[in-house]
């Protein structure tokens, strides 16, 4: 595997993640506020700081807006009428993109600030634009557990990803501000999908503000989340499975 600088946004940060030879290594992070003066030129000097000669430069995005539709029915002519139809017209500042996740036969549709398109443009060496939700989705279906519920925590937004007897049911994105509103939803998710009791709870959590042992205490003392089998991924480790390809 070649040296790759990864640069991973989503609404709030830009985190700067070195790969190699399948481990990653976290560099730094960034604030995201496109409104102050010279954002993209002070978020052009980070990039030429840490980037090395000859690597390469990889864009992971995670987007607040996206829909699922399956490949059969997908048409890419059609592509701002899909987006449409869940979150209406699209404003001045963002381009609606799509990735194909073909081991689960469908199409992520979702939109990008234009603001990453022009720094994308005007920075030698980067490659398409990637999201995460895109890589998660193949490591779901790709994961041994046919119940699984994949649920990753990032500042105040929880990406929920769940698979039932080997079918991806839901992929959905929750508004969190702590504990109590991640075992909310889950629970919500829970009952309203009727998931057997062989469910894995996988979670990965990349928020400061979250507690993860308070997390544990309240879930196990609710019946529906207590029979349900936790696994807490280490940041690293989710790093690695996402970066590493």
């Amino acid at each position: 595997m070649s040296q790759v600088l990864n640069l991973v946004f989503d609404s709030k940060k830009v985190g700067f993640y070195r790969s190699q030879v399948g481990e990653v290594f976290f560099l730094e992070d960034s604030e995201i506020n496109i409104s102050v003066s010279f954002f993209l030129d002070n978020l052009k000097e980070i990039i030429r700081k840490n980037h090395q000669q000859n690597e390469l430069i990889r864009i992971y995005f995670n987007p607040g807006k996206y829909t699922l539709i399956p490949v059969s029915l997908f048409l890419p002519s059609k592509l701002e009428d899909y987006f449409r139809i869940n979150f209406g017209a699209t404003s001045t500042d963002e381009l609606v993109q799509y990735e194909s996740i073909l081991t689960l036969g469908t199409v992520l549709i979702y939109s990008l600030p234009t603001w990453l398109i022009t720094l994308k443009s005007e920075i030698n060496g980067f490659g398409d634009v990637k999201t995460i939700l895109g890589r998660n989705l193949t490591r779901i279906n790709d994961h041994k557990s046919m119940n699984l519920i994949y649920c990753t925590i990032r500042h105040d937004k929880m990406d929920v990803l769940v698979k039932s007897n080997g079918k991806l049911l839901l992929a959905n994105q929750y508004d969190v501000q702590n504990e109590e509103d991640i075992v909310y939803f889950l629970l919500l998710i829970v009952q309203k999908l009727s998931l057997p009791i062989s469910t894995t709870l996988e979670l990965t959590c990349n928020s400061t503000k979250i507690d993860l042992d308070r997390f544990q205490t309240i879930s196990a003392s609710i019946q529906e989340l207590s029979i349900i089998s936790l696994e807490i991924v280490e940041n690293k480790t989710y790093f690695n499975s996402i970066l590493c390809v």
